[in-house]
């Protein structure tokens, strides 16, 4: 199963490994991961997982000094603390 925040997203992400490995035995979801809703939407649709890989983040150039705390913050949250629900939901019952 394959995750992406949008149905645009799954669908290009399952194309792409469909046309790598065509025998690929794939599906999508649509679910932003960073909500608690996204996250309980992902659980319903795949309640248990043998590997969990997580691409998600935010990048952007700035000079580091001049990065607001703020935006440190929301950094943290997106890049780190949005995935700890999905692990503890679907590692835990791994």
């Amino acid at each position: 199963m394959l995750n992406g925040r949008t149905p645009i997203f799954a669908g290009h992400a399952v194309s792409k490994l469909k046309t790598e490995v065509p025998q690929a035995n794939v599906r999508g979801i649509a679910a932003d991961g960073s909500s608690a809703g996204g996250c309980a939407a992902l659980v319903a649709e795949q309640p248990s997982a043998d590997i969990l890989v997580h691409k998600v983040g935010i990048y952007r150039l700035q000079v580091v000094f001049e990065i607001p705390d703020a935006e440190w913050t929301r950094v943290f949250d997106v890049n780190v603390m949005s995935r700890v629900p999905d692990c503890r939901a679907l590692i835990g019952k791994a």
